[in-house]
């Protein structure tokens, strides 16, 4: 393969999907420091990339000049398609007769695999011969850090112990109940802690009462939730984007598994605590997941387990 002058990158998928490829976005610029990078997706997920210095110019994949294979940005010299094999004849056809070289990459691992999501992208990785990506670890936008800073001082935190929870994720059935969140911030602003409430790109309000103590931010752009995330003395939330996003800022993060997979979709980083009920039947396909009348393996969890772990962010698995 030529030593590529402009690559642009396609992916989609949440906030989620998009972190866990993140190996994947850290080792393209490090094998190809000299070249521009477009990223093709989502604008507010390619915000994280360039306060990363990761790519150079975001591109909204849902500009309808993509939809029928659009047309390259002018010197495009390699592609890099992180769309599997469902998105192999776009690919092409985006490329048209040019001459460019085409990288793809399969998002996803297959049904059995027993390691996690970024495993299967860094194995990708080596197997094309790409540099080896560095610590998973989001540096903070200047602007954003100085938003958090001020809001940390008008909220009056300084000596404060505070912690973000987020109720939310991409699919009702992976939550542990909304009222559990909300008892959860009660005891830890019984506990002389403050807490941040705050919602994921997947949803547009916050499930949790307003309690003396608990603050409520909906709607942040990823930079200032980044930020926001990263001054915190823990987060607690579901198997969902923002999870994977306190993680990645090295904030101490605890999550909340039932029907899906931690070895798989837990976020990566140091500082992360997976709290899960062990079942049988967990963890479980979506489609089950989506039927069950009862999810035991989400009400089983206990308020007392999951106050211990996001107070003493214990590093590693707790299964009761």
């Amino acid at each position: 393969m030529r030593e590529p002058n402009t690559i642009l990158v396609l992916s989609l998928g949440g906030l989620g999907d998009f972190i866990s490829r993140w190996p994947l976005w850290q080792s393209l610029r490090r094998s190809f420091p000299r070249a521009r990078i477009s990223y093709l997706g989502y604008p507010p997920h390619a915000a994280l990339l360039g306060a990363a210095w990761l790519c150079d110019e975001a591109l909204d994949f849902n500009e309808a000049r993509w939809a029928a294979g659009g047309a390259l940005p002018g010197g495009t010299d390699l592609i890099v398609s992180v769309l599997g094999v469902r998105g192999h004849s776009w690919v092409r056809r985006l490329r048209g007769k040019g001459e460019c070289d085409i990288l793809e990459i399969e998002p996803f691992p297959g049904e059995g695999y027993a390691h996690s999501v970024g495993e299967h992208i860094i194995s990708q990785i080596r197997s094309l011969g790409l540099s080896e990506p560095g610590p998973t670890r989001l540096p903070s936008s200047d602007s954003a850090m100085g938003w958090a800073c001020r809001y940390w001082q008008d909220q009056g935190f300084p000596g404060q112990k505070v912690i973000a929870v987020h109720v939310g994720s991409g699919a009702e059935w992976k939550n542990w109940p909304a009222d559990r969140f909300d008892q959860l911030a009660a005891s830890l602003v019984s506990a002389g802690m403050a807490v941040i409430a705050v919602s994921g790109e997947a949803e547009n309000t916050i499930p949790v009462r307003m309690r003396e103590g608990v603050r409520t931010l909906a709607n942040l752009d990823l930079l200032r939730l980044a930020a926001l995330l990263s001054r915190c003395d823990g987060y607690v939330g579901n198997d969902s984007g923002v999870s994977h996003l306190a993680a990645l800022t090295g904030a101490p993060t605890t999550v909340i598994f039932g029907p899906t997979d931690p070895v798989v979709w837990a976020p990566r980083g140091e500082r992360v605590t997976v709290v899960r009920h062990a079942m049988p039947c967990a963890p479980c396909g979506e489609e089950t997941a989506r039927t069950c009348a009862v999810r035991r393996c989400l009400l089983e969890i206990g308020m007392e387990q999951v106050v211990k772990t996001v107070v003493s962010n214990r590093k590693t698995v707790v299964s009761s």
